[in-house]
């Protein structure tokens, strides 16, 4: 649940530039805890090309986790405040916004969330995505996809809380397993923890069936570590799968199923996932 008021100019102190602020209230429940945030943001961004365009933001927010689902310990700081400065970059050659058969889209974040500016914690937070597309022949359209972020503690701060950490799993990032399944779990009830460093790797097939009817090939990698020192990029959990999609105007609806492809003792052959818009 969301519920959010803006507030957008396109000119800030006479200056062609586009200023937008936000404030809103956001509910979400995940595996193994809920997350519920109130906060405000002040973004102005800057269009240099037809493709390229900075943002500068300013976040305040306060987050209030309840209904853990793993050991207060290994979650960390449950209510905290963030406050702090990040910057943006983006370079989009799209030629569909919902269903891009050409073209890329590059993204790089960094914020910084100092307790100097009234943080309850001192973090740096990078996060990048790559993604491209590629016609092949006139029947299919080739998508691959890099994700990869890293939160860095600093100062009085030693661990990132579980409200602010990484996870990955599920219909947008590495199909074949449920919601946040890959990645750290809680020792003792096996819920998702997060963690410092993320990676997803995304390669997919789309092709034409009938009409509006497509389907979809795709191999899957990604890896979620609880510090930064455990990162190692060719320590993935792969999955591999097939789909179907029905194209709409805002998006194809999916319906897919992946195979885990190294399997762990416990775990589900593979998950089916079920969503509106590309997983990427």
């Amino acid at each position: 649940s969301r519920a959010q008021v803006l507030f957008k100019d396109p000119y800030i102190f006479n200056r062609r530039m586009d200023s937008l602020v936000t404030v809103y209230w956001a509910l979400q429940e995940n595996p193994s805890f809920t997350e519920e945030t109130i906060g405000t943001t002040l973004q102005v961004s800057k269009k240099h090309t037809k493709k390229d365009r900075t943002f500068y933001r300013y976040t305040l927010k306060d987050v209030d986790v309840s209904d853990l689902q793993v050991s207060p310990a290994e979650a960390g700081i449950q209510n905290l405040r963030l406050s702090g400065p990040s910057f943006s970059y983006t370079h989009d050659s799209r030629d569909d916004f919902f269903n891009p058969r050409k073209g890329n889209f590059d993204s790089l974040d960094v914020s910084l969330f100092p307790e100097s500016l009234g943080s309850d914690l001192d973090m740096v937070k990078f996060y990048g995505l790559g993604a491209w597309f590629k016609r092949v022949s006139d029947w299919g359209v080739w998508a691959q996809a890099l994700r990869m972020g890293f939160e860095i503690p600093y100062g009085n701060t030693t661990e990132i809380p579980i409200s602010e950490r990484f996870f990955t799993g599920g219909d947008t990032t590495v199909r074949g397993y449920d919601r946040d399944e890959v990645g750290p779990k809680d020792p003792v009830t096996g819920n998702p923890l997060g963690g410092q460093t993320l990676i997803v790797i995304n390669e997919e097939l789309r092709y034409p069936v009938w009409r509006v009817l497509s389907g979809v090939v795709f191999l899957d990698g990604g890896n979620v570590t609880s510090t930064i020192p455990e990162f190692f990029p060719l320590r993935l959990r792969w999955a591999a799968g097939l789909g179907i999609r029905v194209d709409t105007p805002i998006g194809p609806f999916r319906l897919e199923y992946g195979w885990k492809l190294n399997r762990e003792p416990g775990e589900s052959p593979g998950e089916w996932n079920f969503s509106i818009g590309q997983a990427f």
